[in-house]
């Protein structure tokens, strides 16, 4: 194995084989030689004269790497272009002083000379490309290669735009309705959404029309809107597939109800979230969150006791406050009590409207925030 031990009377560079003289088996087993010494500790100057060396190395295992992809690149492409060439044949000169070229059994093109180059003229198309070959064989290979990368391009159009497995597309125009679950297909660019709820459908005025809202099926994430005018292909999900979907989430079920507990969540969440900083008051206020937590996701069955269960608890932290009567007591001690009244307003509103805050209009409820 090489190595930089010299005499006084030579230099490394004296001893060291050239880099391009070295087997790979050598150049590998000197590299990793270096890059454990490199590790360590050393003066210098011997840093320095490893360092150099390294380089010149490195350099040339990097030009060894890139001549071999070369090399291995140009054998691909010779063998992508022996079996196309298996797969064409070239026909007779024509009247038109143009050779037709068959592919697979059916007539792709023609080829033709003008001046000193090589023209190719696809079948089925009017304009002519200039094939820039000096040799016809080249400019029949080069239609080939454009004939195939077309039908490549196509194949995987058809594959985005298959209905995927588990779905259906349903015949005739799209409809949506509201609740139901489905994919649509990306306009330009192919393949399908993933599963999504429609959650709305809302008129806008003229020329706009109707758009419909989708959202995904876990109520999580942005929205989607589609116009109901340009609907894409949509698929819905055969029975096996929709009885995978998780649950239809509290936001979808019922968006009435939970947009209205999620203005009670701001309103209370916003107090309770200030005091949960103090020390005095940090558990009963995180308790207490999590209530409201189970309130807003629509998980409380008795969203009226769980609202009673955050004011005792904001009720119990406003106490613990005045008795600390730590800096700015006064202002946590409002926040306090805001929570503690919203939370019992918004538990009679429970209680009087059966578990919900929206309630029909005929009932005449009160409405929280009015």
């Amino acid at each position: 194995m090489n190595t930089l031990t010299t005499d006084a009377d030579t230099t490394a560079v004296d001893v060291l084989p050239d880099p391009r003289q070295m087997q790979d088996e050598e150049l590998a087993a000197e590299l990793a030689e270096l890059h454990s010494r490199l590790r360590g500790s050393l003066p210098r100057a011997e840093r320095a004269e490893l360092g150099n060396r390294n380089r010149a190395l490195t350099e040339e295992s990097n030009h060894r790497a890139q001549e071999l992809k070369k090399a291995t690149r140009a054998q691909q492409d010779e063998r992508e272009r022996q079996a196309r060439q298996e797969r064409t044949v070239l026909g007779r000169l024509n009247e038109n002083g143009r050779y037709p070229v068959e592919a697979d059994g059916r007539l792709r093109g023609y080829v033709f000379k003008q001046g000193r180059s090589w023209y190719l003229h696809l079948e089925g198309e009017k304009k002519e490309q200039e094939g820039g070959e000096r040799r016809r064989l080249d400019a029949v290979d080069r239609l080939v290669r454009i004939v195939d990368f077309r039908e490549e391009q196509e194949r995987a159009r058809e594959l985005l735009r298959a209905v995927p497995g588990g779905w259906r597309l349903d015949e005739g125009e799209p409809v949506l309705s509201v609740g139901e679950v489905v994919r649509y297909e990306y306009e330009g660019r192919g393949g399908w959404s993933e599963p999504r709820r429609v959650v709305a459908r809302v008129e806008e005025p003229p020329p706009y029309g109707v758009r419909f809202r989708l959202e995904p099926l876990d109520g999580r994430g942005p929205g989607w809107s589609l116009s109901g005018a340009r609907l894409p292909r949509v698929v819905r999900p055969e029975e096996e597939t929709a009885a995978a979907f998780p649950p239809v989430p509290f936001s979808h079920r019922d968006p009435g109800e939970h947009e209205a507990r999620r203005l009670l969540g701001g309103e209370v969440g916003d107090e309770l979230s200030g005091l949960s900083g103090e020390f005095e008051a940090r558990e009963r206020a995180l308790r207490a969150l999590k209530i409201l937590a189970t309130v807003q996701e629509g998980r409380s069955s008795d969203p009226a006791a769980a609202m009673l269960a955050v004011a005792i608890e904001a009720e119990a932290i406003e106490e613990a406050v005045r008795q600390a009567a730590g800096p700015n007591w006064v202002y946590r001690a409002r926040s306090a009590r805001a929570a503690r009244l919203a939370s019992e307003w918004a538990a009679l509103l429970f209680e009087q409207g059966g578990g919900r805050l929206t309630a029909p209009a005929e009932t005449g409820l009160p409405q929280l925030h009015k």
